[in-house]
């Protein structure tokens, strides 16, 4: 689950860490990276340390699940969610992870040049984004960037 970039629940289900019941720490999915970076890191290590079942709708509140759905509109609820990220530009997608997983660790005024980094190869991939398409100006610091598209 920690895994994860979308996570949906029943609004039925419980979600049990079990580790601390049989003497054993975390072991899987990255618990102790993933784990603190969703819900804190507080609340993470009394929500394992405890083992205690956390609702559906708390685990909303947490920021443990994205989406909780009823048992009636759940394959509804998460196949609409999964069409609309389904719609997003593939390139679009990759580089949004790869901007939040990396620039937190960044000083501002690199976060800030490895962005900048970022939506150039975004537009250059001709994957979609821009009004105009993949040739259309940017504007970074209040100058237009150079087009990056590719001319046949």
């Amino acid at each position: 689950m920690l895994a994860c970039d979308f996570v949906v629940a029943n609004i039925t289900a419980e979600i049990v860490p079990a580790f601390s019941r049989v003497g054993l720490s975390p072991d899987n999915n990255a618990v102790g990276k993933n784990l603190p970076r969703r819900i804190g890191y507080n609340r993470a290590l009394l929500f394992l340390l405890l083992g205690e079942a956390v609702s559906a709708e708390r685990a909303l509140e947490w920021g443990l699940v994205d989406r909780v759905y009823d048992p009636e509109a759940f394959e509804e609820g998460v196949a609409a969610s999964a069409g609309a990220l389904a719609a997003v530009p593939p390139v679009t997608a990759s580089l949004t992870k790869r901007l939040l997983s990396d620039a937190p660790s960044l000083p501002t005024h690199l976060a800030t040049s490895y962005e900048q980094l970022l939506v150039g190869l975004s537009t250059a991939s001709g994957d979609g984004g821009c009004p105009g398409g993949p040739s259309e100006s940017l504007v970074w610091e209040g100058r237009a960037a150079p087009s990056l598209a590719h001319t046949a």
